[in-house]
């Protein structure tokens, strides 16, 4: 399954994930990523945010950053990356959501 996980309130610096809502997007993808070999994982963060090495190393997962200025451009061109890549669920943990009918509804 391709799995995009959308969580646009990681961002860089060495004590981002200790407090807040970082910190649970943070954690929630680590959990996912080390339960998840099966799957492709596509992160979709603001450029800002700094890959850790041991999720960058991975097969199965590719980072995108999102252009942060404008909410409607982060939802637009998220689309398109969507569908190009044939994403089979979009988790959005922060950020502007999708309610397009080209995706299904849980």
């Amino acid at each position: 399954m391709r799995i995009a996980i959308q969580a646009e309130n990681l961002v860089g610096g060495a004590n981002f994930h200790h407090a807040g809502v970082g910190r649970y997007s943070y954690s929630i993808i680590e959990h996912l990523l080390r339960i998840g070999d099966e799957h492709e994982w596509h992160l979709m963060t603001t450029n800002a945010f700094e890959v850790p090495p041991a999720w960058a190393s991975r097969k199965n997962f590719h980072a995108k950053g999102i252009f942060k200025k404008y909410r409607i451009w982060r939802a637009l061109q998220r689309t398109p990356y969507l569908l190009r890549h044939r994403i089979d669920v979009l988790f959005v943990l922060s950020g502007p959501t999708c309610n397009h009918s080209l995706f299904k509804k849980a």
